[in-house]
């Protein structure tokens, strides 16, 4: 397992490497530290205690492969396992150990802003920590990391390790979460509301639960794994800086309650659903009901006048029509005042 208690003298990256054909080693920023904080011009040598930070900017697929692959050669590192979908579970983050370096993969949240609903993208941020410093990159624009490089810049004397970089970036990904998390709160909220209302009640609404319930389940399934995360790597950084990973490990566990939480929510919109649905059907059935037992005195009285008898009573009188009339009608009165005296309707 690669730890990282004292930095090494000199410096890989004063290695020359040739860039692959149509890459260029560009970086979104490239940042020098030392012991006395961030170094503004980047020497030519290293000190002892100087590390680094570079973040590759996304492109096409191939082209940051290219960059990403250009810049660990400068290090003698291979290309990550990792980079390759295939060989990592989706939607968990993992630790990569190689020996002088690990790399690892967490997930930055954001907000699609490409369409009309509160969809939110899940995509992975590599980071490859060495004894030289950190490399990352990802397939999407910095977002929360250009955030802390501006931040950097303002307090340079804040980084004064490896270690607390690491947290710092991966504290910068986690905290990107929250107003992504807090919509999707507000969001269920108005599903309550629309599950409550019979004119918006309906497929829409369920098959809109069951798919942030799909969501909820990947994002429970990522802060699983980076809790593991921030525990292993408590075991790879010096004594001192063990609290950053434990600091990082609550906040994912905060995370973590609250996506539970959201689970509930979403669990009792469907059954919020699901009753309101029940309950009208009910009522539907029970209307349908009551007015079949009123109209049913006049079927029965109907049923024996339509016997075909010679002698049927009343059948020549002038008023019997009218009688027979009149006696349904009361019949039904009787009945319907009968129902509201017991609060059936």
């Amino acid at each position: 397992m690669a730890r990282f208690d004292e930095p090494r003298a000199g410096n890989p990256a004063d290695s020359q490497a040739v860039p692959p054909p149509g890459a260029s080693p560009r970086a979104t920023f490239d940042l020098l530290f030392d012991a006395k904080g961030l170094v503004d011009m980047l020497p030519a040598p290293f000190m002892t205690d100087s590390f680094r930070w570079t973040h590759i900017d996304p492109s096409e697929a191939v082209e940051t492969k290219d960059c990403v692959e250009y810049q660990l050669k400068r290090l003698g590192l291979p290309l990550p396992l990792g980079w390759d979908p295939q060989t990592v579970f989706k939607d968990h983050v993992f630790i990569e150990d190689g020996g002088n370096f690990f790399h690892l993969v967490a997930y930055q949240l954001d907000k699609d802003k490409t369409g009309p609903r509160q969809e939110v993208s899940m995509r992975p941020v590599h980071v490859l920590v060495h004894e030289w410093g950190i490399l990352t990159w990802s397939d999407v624009s910095p977002g929360s990391l250009q955030t802390l490089h501006r931040k950097i810049l303002r307090y340079p004397h804040w980084v004064a390790s490896r270690s607390t970089l690491l947290f710092a970036i991966l504290d910068n990904l986690f905290g990107s979460w929250l107003p992504v998390i807090d919509r999707w709160d507000d969001a269920i909220v108005k599903l309550e509301q629309q599950a409550l209302s019979s004119a918006l009640a309906g497929a829409p609404l369920q098959t809109r639960v069951m798919e942030y319930k799909h969501q909820v389940a990947r994002l429970h399934r990522i802060l699983v794994s980076s809790r593991d995360m921030a525990r292993n790597l408590s075991h790879r950084f010096p004594q001192d800086d063990v609290t950053y990973y434990f600091e990082l490990y609550d906040q994912i566990s905060r995370l973590n309650e609250t996506v539970e939480g959201l689970g509930a929510m979403l669990d009792t919109v469907l059954d919020l659903y699901l009753s309101t649905v029940s309950n009208r059907l009910n009522e539907v059935v029970k209307t349908l009901t009551l007015v079949t037992t009123m109209m049913l005195p006049a079927s029965l009285v109907a049923a024996f006048y339509g016997m075909n008898f010679d002698h049927v009573p009343g059948i020549h009188w002038a008023y019997g029509f009218y009688l027979v009339l009149g006696f349904v009608a009361l019949i039904s009165i009787g009945l319907l005042v009968w129902f509201k005296r017991r609060s059936w309707i």
